[in-house]
């Protein structure tokens, strides 16, 4: 049970990004920063990456695989939120450079996690 546990955080974290980009109506106002959406899904998808990566390495996961494999999950997610947004849930609108930006944050989480789990190793 406890190899379960460890995923949590990721699983918590997938719920409040499912949840924010699928409200139809959102209160929280970002900055007028061009650019700052797009740092927003990085950020989201950095953090989910990173705690699923975590997750993975705290259960002495393969590394290259759990890579790959993380990336590869927190990009489908994001796009699929993306289609969601799209087809159903309007005014909210899927669009390529989020899903491009979801999979930026993915990669960088994953890769934080990495270099994090290995400077603990040493």
């Amino acid at each position: 049970m406890r190899r379960y546990t460890a995923y949590l955080p990721a699983l918590l974290t997938a719920a409040v990004i499912l949840y924010l980009s699928l409200i139809r109506e959102t209160h929280i106002s970002l900055p007028r920063i061009s650019g700052i959406d797009l740092a927003a899904h990085a950020g989201m998808y950095a953090l989910l990456a990173l705690l699923w990566m975590g997750a993975r390495l705290k259960n002495n996961g393969s590394v290259r695989s759990g890579a790959i494999w993380v990336i590869l999950l927190c990009s489908a997610y994001g796009g699929i939120i993306e289609i969601l947004q799209e087809a159903f849930f309007f005014p909210r609108t899927g669009t390529m450079p989020d899903f491009a930006a979801d999979t930026i944050g993915a990669i960088a989480g994953t890769f934080t996690a990495f270099f994090i789990w290995k400077r603990r190793k040493q």
